[in-house]
């Protein structure tokens, strides 16, 4: 939790999405990705099976790690 500690000491304020926010950021976020994974595989790398086991662990280690807020 360093990081949250420094954004806190420095000023920042940390600001929740809404559902419907989040969900526009996601959104985006999945286009961003598929365009690189596109251009990693076009360029002959294995972006895509990168991609998927990175957010396979993501997934299976989300409810025991911590982040930002907890």
């Amino acid at each position: 939790m360093p990081g949250k500690k420094a954004i806190m000491d420095a000023g920042g304020e940390a600001i929740r999405f809404s559902g419907a926010e989040m969900g526009k950021v996601r959104k985006i976020g999945a286009e961003v990705s598929e365009a690189k994974l596109k251009e990693y595989e076009a360029k002959g790398m294995p972006a895509r099976a990168v991609y998927s086991a990175m957010r396979g662990l993501s997934d299976k280690h989300a409810k025991t790690s911590q982040n930002f807020w907890n």
